[in-house]
């Protein structure tokens, strides 16, 4: 639990069902940037996370203390995609920290490299009748290994394992297993915050 220090805490939700870098039925995407390659989605779920936070920021005066990060399953599924997951995760994270507007901290709390913890989490390995999703395809172990080393190549970062959020103790969720229930969602959300902490020194 977050100790009570009478300062509110805003979540900024950005989250868009089936998307990736990677082109997908949605067509929009996670790309800072247009990348010209019709493997790839567009730069639609950037700007609108961007201009989100822009408002949020805006509107509170509050600052800007970490960026959490869920996704993977739909770059998984395709070679290209796969290859190209860190690299793309890599370039989103600093444009993130480069071009969400300035808090009350400053230029120095903004850029590529900028102090923003970003903490990415591991996708499901749940099982149930609906499905078995407990051993990664070589391409969605690309993803995962970008999300577990994701520190070797992004400052101030770190990822949380949910290897263990799985049945019967954390059922899934609607649909079949490739989603986290809320019992794991809700650890997950315990586990994002320690995270932050940790990479934050706070």
């Amino acid at each position: 639990a977050v100790a009570d220090n009478g300062r509110n805490v805003v979540l900024v939700p950005a989250a868009y069902g089936g998307t990736g870098f990677c082109a997908n039925a949605q067509m929009v995407g996670w790309n800072a940037d247009e990348l010209g390659n019709p493997a790839f989605a567009n730069n639609w779920l950037f700007l609108r996370a961007v201009e989100r936070a822009d408002i949020a920021i805006s509107e509170t005066g509050g600052v800007l203390k970490g960026i959490l990060w869920h996704q993977g399953e739909s770059d998984g599924e395709v070679l290209a995609c796969a290859q190209s997951y860190q690299a793309n995760l890599q370039r989103l994270v600093q444009a993130l920290r480069t071009d969400i507007v300035q808090d009350s901290r400053g230029a120095a709390f903004r850029g590529s490299n900028a102090p923003i913890p970003f903490v990415a989490g591991t996708m499901s390995r749940g099982v149930d009748a609906r499905g078995d999703f407990s051993v990664f395809s070589t391409t969605k172990t690309l993803v995962d290994n970008a999300h577990r080393t994701i520190s070797t190549f992004v400052t101030k970062a770190g990822f949380v394992n949910n290897d263990d959020l799985v049945p019967p103790a954390y059922p899934c969720g609607a649909q079949s297993c490739i989603h986290f229930g809320s019992v794991a969602l809700r650890e997950m959300g315990n586990r994002y915050y320690q995270e932050l902490k940790s990479i934050s020194g706070e």
